[in-house]
């Protein structure tokens, strides 16, 4: 019998925007197929990415008839919130602005809400769809799994697996105000130094260019392998529980942060850590870095379909929720 319910995922990233339709029914597979399924560049802005997803949202629900129906949005969201709250930190949310911090302070939730009508909204961070799509790929069953997602910004997350298999969110997960300054030294946050903008803010290109040019690629060398050990460095504190928020109020609890300290297993997704030479060089120079210096055996898992796994696990989500 043909089910009656559908879900739509929407992964909002910093360059592109992924979109799939699935039929509902009781059983949760990896290998359902999507029924509608499309990608389009982000449009930058409060007011035309509300209009894209709204777009988005009215053509998926012109492809199905009635009775049946759209009972379930997914969507994952750059920017740093919680589900406490869906207040964006100011700052967090750059790569879907088109005026300077116009995203700021908005609560998030309620943006998007306004576009649903009788289907229930779920918001998560992107990140949150990619470490559940990471770990479904991927067919792991550690304990704990972390996320990095190395892309315009950087993003987190942390699941643990249940002996049942049931995948849960340990706090928050966000790393990108992780403080990595030294002590005495002034506070810095990990996305200023690991993320696209960062490349862009150091060479005034883009990595795709760099990725296309081998001689961009040569003088830049040095920046991406800083940008390894960067990586590696923000695990290690992780494992040491050395763990400072920029803002004391985002500041992880005692528990999360022992969850975390035991990690060993991390997913490293975006564009910029998976795509072209520069994703070569930051992932052989962390794994290096981490052989040398971590205090345990460290396993870093790329996700070179990033677009697939971050709707596998809104899909996940439309059937277990998190």
């Amino acid at each position: 019998m043909r089910t009656e319910n559908y879900g739509i995922v929407i992964d909002i990233g910093g360059t592109t925007l992924n979109i799939a339709m699935y039929e509902i029914d009781t059983d949760f597979l990896i290998t359902k197929a999507a029924c509608y399924n499309v990608q389009q560049q982000v449009r930058k802005g409060k007011e035309n990415l509300y209009n894209q997803i709204d777009k988005v949202i009215k053509t998926c629900k012109e492809k199905i008839k009635k009775p049946q129906r759209v009972n379930k949005i997914i969507i994952g969201c750059p920017g740093n919130f919680s589900r406490e709250n869906y207040t964006l930190e100011k700052g967090s949310a750059k790569q879907l602005s088109h005026t300077k911090n116009e995203f700021d302070h908005i609560n998030i939730w309620e943006y998007f809400h306004k576009l649903c009508q009788e289907e229930t909204l779920y918001l998560y961070n992107d990140a949150k769809l990619q470490c559940i799509g990471g770990i479904i790929c991927n067919n792991l069953r550690e304990k704990s799994i972390g996320y990095i997602g190395i892309g315009t910004g950087l993003g987190g997350a942390l699941c643990e697996i249940s002996s049942s298999g049931k995948i849960s969110f340990v706090g928050d997960g966000h790393i990108s105000d992780l403080n990595i300054g030294n002590i005495g030294e002034k506070e810095s946050r990990a996305e200023d130094h690991l993320s696209g903008r960062y490349i862009q803010n150091i060479t005034t290109h883009s990595p795709k260019e760099i990725n296309s040019s081998n001689q961009l690629l040569k003088k830049h060398r040095s920046l991406f392998e800083e940008m390894g050990i960067t990586l590696a460095d923000i695990i290690i504190r992780l494992q040491k529980k050395n763990i400072k928020k920029v803002k004391n109020k985002r500041a992880w609890s005692d528990e999360t942060s022992e969850k975390i300290s035991q990690c060993n297993t991390y997913l490293i997704g975006g564009s910029v850590a998976n795509k072209g030479t520069i994703g070569k060089i930051i992932q052989q120079t962390a794994k290096t870095h981490l052989y040398k210096h971590s205090p345990m055996p460290i396993k870093l898992i790329a996700l070179e379909q990033p677009d697939k796994v971050a709707l596998t696990g809104g899909l996940y989500l439309c059937y277990e929720q998190c």
